[in-house]
């Protein structure tokens, strides 16, 4: 047995070796794996993370454009259209990464087109208002029904954001209980390996030197991270704090003092502190919300003023819910927003709606004085003259009666420019509901109503079948109106008018107007004639209030007719354009929303 001693100890010095061996390679794969899976788990984090702030600039963006279109509204400087354009850019910019940071998650892109629709949408809706000066009770209304309905758009865009956060978050979860996982045996594989081999630690201290060198790349990138957050809370107006109620402490962002005028180098900020700057008036109210969102563990809203550090009151409206970390234990998170400006522009905007209101009882106050006060005396002229033509004007001379008859044309063109101002005026204040209109009905009470004047002319109306469409009935039979009249009176003496009237659906890439434009589809309602014409570049002032293009008594009337017309498409969401040719007619281009209702 002696005499196998020596080989036996070489067997299992080998076996031992063998072994050692086997062994040290697994521990060094289990190593491996677990640095990998660290790395993998860390940048998934970032990546998470990346993902939340975009949405947070996102919605900050929004904010800021909405504060662009309140100023504009406020002051109409069209410097705030460069600031929008600029959101604008910025958001497509949020959503080009947002769209590459999610492209391999099929649920969040889903709620990622969502959101940008919804978006979408409300910034059209913003953008729509700058073009849209509100003049009229009609607009008023107008902006109304689009402040709530962006009102609406702006919760619904706050409401997809926090689902993908909360789905980011759990997402997070998952990640972290996997990260705990691999490296709960870290620390004993690591001292196994030193204790086993120096070789092994030497490898293992290299493979560390690089990871350290990935962690020091992406702590740098957290940074970059950490700076553009700050900046959009900057740009927002917004300072995020954190309330511990395990040590009674406070943490405030570097935005939350800049919002009170504070530097955070000289103050300290504590719960205490900062309860000292809010207005008395608003401590309790502020202090009672507060305790009841603890008690009940409802999200905490509430807004208030504060004094700034020289003394100023600034308007908050403060954001926060109770929150409890792996430890169980709780802290209030939460967000201040500067609403100074916000509050500002909106006590100004109901001094504006005051004028408004102002200037809506003068205009009816002008209705009232056309339709009673100037028509009163204007009657009376017009009987008086009445009653010189059938008894007096036998005995009046040549000249004497010149005189009457200019006397009664312009009695007569009095009449029709009181009457013509009223309808305007009508028009411009129509506060009418839309209803399913058809318009051949329309066109039929249109041509009855100048019968006399189609007949006198011999006129020939040549129309398509038109569509029936959610309108405001009498106002689109006064344009059929208008535009008919205006036909006719413009033929050319040595033919008889022909008018054709034409309607097609199309794109709204095809209406060429800068406005937005509020439906993806138009109507086309197209009335030509074969009338006089005019030179092309008078295709924009013919629809201006009391512009003529021809002497009254050559072609008699008020120059308010297209005004009208104008006015009754602006009700109509939609547009209206001339193109004409002296000798060669004139064409007359309706552009009106299909989405209407």
């Amino acid at each position: 047995m002696k005499q196998h001693l020596p080989g036996i100890k070489l067997i299992l010095v080998t076996i031992a070796a063998v072994v050692s061996i086997i062994f040290l390679t697994f521990l060094y794969s289990i190593t491996f794996n677990q640095t990998n899976a660290t790395l993998s788990t860390s940048r998934k984090i970032i990546h998470i993370n990346n993902i939340q702030i975009e949405l947070e600039k996102t919605i900050a963006r929004l904010l800021y454009a909405e504060t662009v279109q309140k100023n504009f509204l406020l002051t109409n400087d069209s410097a705030y259209l460069n600031s929008f354009s600029h959101v604008k850019m910025e958001l497509a910019t949020s959503f080009s990464l947002l769209f590459q940071y999610l492209a391999n998650d099929g649920h969040q892109l889903k709620q990622l087109d969502l959101l940008e629709k919804t978006i979408g949408l409300r910034i059209d809706l913003l953008e729509s208002t700058f073009s849209a000066p509100i003049y009229n009770q009609n607009e008023s209304e107008k902006l109304a029904m689009n402040l709530k309905y962006g009102a609406e758009l702006m919760e619904k865009s706050r409401d997809i954001t926090k689902k993908m956060v909360n789905y980011q978050e759990e997402h997070l979860k998952l990640l972290e209980k996997e990260h705990r996982q691999a490296i709960t045996l870290m620390p004993i594989t690591y001292f196994i390996l030193v204790l086993v081999l120096l070789v092994i630690f030497s490898f293992l201290f290299i493979k560390l030197n690089t990871n350290r060198k990935k962690l020091i790349k992406i702590n740098d990138e957290l940074k970059i991270i950490n700076q553009t957050y700050a900046q959009a809370e900057k740009l927002a107006g917004l300072g995020n704090w954190r309330y511990s109620f395990q040590d009674k402490s406070s943490i405030y962002s570097q935005n939350f003092y800049s919002i009170l005028g504070l530097d955070p180098k000289q103050h300290k900020l504590n719960l205490r502190h900062f309860l000292k700057l809010i207005h008395p008036d608003d401590r309790s109210n502020v202090i009672e919300s507060f305790k009841n969102s603890v008690r009940h563990y409802k999200p905490f809203i509430v807004s208030y003023r504060i004094y700034t550090k020289d003394y100023k009151i600034k308007y908050i409206k403060s954001i926060g819910k109770i929150i409890k970390d792996n430890k169980n234990q709780k802290y209030f998170n939460g967000i201040n927003m500067d609403i100074t400006e916000m509050v500002t522009n909106s006590k100004q905007l109901e001094i504006k709606n005051k004028k408004l209101e102002l200037f809506n009882t003068d205009l009816a106050s002008f209705n009232y004085v056309a339709s009673h006060d100037l028509q009163a005396p204007l009657r009376k002229i017009q009987m008086f003259i009445s009653r010189i033509n059938e008894m007096e004007l036998p005995n009046m001379s040549k000249q004497g009666i010149e005189y009457f008859k200019r006397i009664n044309t312009a009695a007569a063109h009095m009449q029709v420019l009181i009457n013509d101002l009223l309808l305007f005026s009508r028009t411009n204040t129509s506060t009418a509901e839309f209803e399913l209109t058809n318009l051949n009905e329309l066109l039929s009470n249109a041509k009855e109503e100048l019968n006399l004047q189609i007949e006198e002319k011999n006129a020939q109306i040549v129309c398509e079948s038109l569509p029936t469409i959610f309108a405001i009935p009498y106002q689109l039979q006064q344009l059929f109106i208008n535009l008919l009249s205006n036909s006719i009176k413009f033929a050319r003496e040595e033919e008889p008018p022909i008018i054709k009237i034409s309607h097609h659906i199309i794109q709204k890439q095809f209406v060429l107007f800068d406005e937005d434009l509020i439906s993806d589809t138009y109507h086309k309602i197209t009335v030509c004639d074969n009338g006089i014409g005019f030179e092309n570049h008078y295709a924009e002032k013919i629809f201006h209030l009391l512009f003529r293009l021809h002497d009254k008594a050559e072609y008699p009337g008020s120059g308010i007719g297209l005004a009208i017309c104008k006015k009754i498409i602006e009700n109509h969401f939609g547009f209206i354009e001339a193109t004409s040719e002296p000798g060669r007619g004139t064409c007359f281009n309706i552009y009106i929303p299909t989405n209407l209702r």
